[in-house]
């Protein structure tokens, strides 16, 4: 019970981060005709985001240390060359795989492709999908806050590169790996690349 009420609280705080993202990472405008939001913008709703994470860890969460339900077979493989560097992910699927399954794009919070993300997605491909969990943080990984809003900030302001990366993944999925029906999810600063 305990564990469903602090994913329930996980998933709200994750819409929220994504609707303040999505509002700062607007490069149109708004419905209403309004400007975009300027640099400045997204720059003061990433630190808003810093302070409000000043607490958290890096560590795998309770979810991630749940062992998925049968056998997996992971590689990292090179799915994009982004900015003239190939970029790994994290391919995912299950050892009994016979012909092609739906494919989940992943894509990872503001700490960047963990251990943690990667079990996320071992869990996801136990039930039965390929899953390719991407890296839109060319190979880093955070472990404090400062680095992860970094990190987040390289990524935000540089939107091409990761639109570039994301599609790419989807290529990957769809062509390489012949996926019937492509999703992708995403955690608060991967949910608004994921929508």
């Amino acid at each position: 019970m305990l564990e469903r009420i602090h994913h329930r609280n996980r998933v709200a705080a994750g819409i929220l981060g994504c609707a303040i993202l999505m509002t700062a990472c607007d490069s149109g405008t708004g419905g209403s005709g309004e400007p975009a939001a300027t640099q400045q913008d997204v720059r003061e709703n990433v630190a808003s985001m810093a302070l409000e994470h000043t607490d958290d860890s890096s560590e795998p969460g309770a979810g991630a240390q749940v062992a998925p339900q049968r056998a997996v077979i992971s590689e990292r493989p090179p799915y994009a060359e982004v900015g003239d560097e190939l970029v790994y992910g994290y391919f995912v699927f299950p050892s009994n795989m016979i012909e092609p399954l739906p494919a989940i794009i992943m894509i990872h919070e503001w700490w960047g492709l963990n251990d943690n993300i990667r079990a996320m997605a071992d869990r996801l491909a136990a039930e039965g999908y390929i899953v390719l969990a991407v890296d839109l943080f060319g190979g880093d990984v955070a472990t404090t806050v400062p680095e992860a809003r970094r990190l987040m900030l390289n990524a935000i302001e540089s939107p091409e590169l990761a639109n570039e990366n994301i599609r790419a993944a989807y290529a990957f999925v769809d062509g390489v790996a012949g996926a019937p029906r492509i999703a992708s999810l995403g955690w608060d600063f991967g949910g608004d690349w994921s929508l």
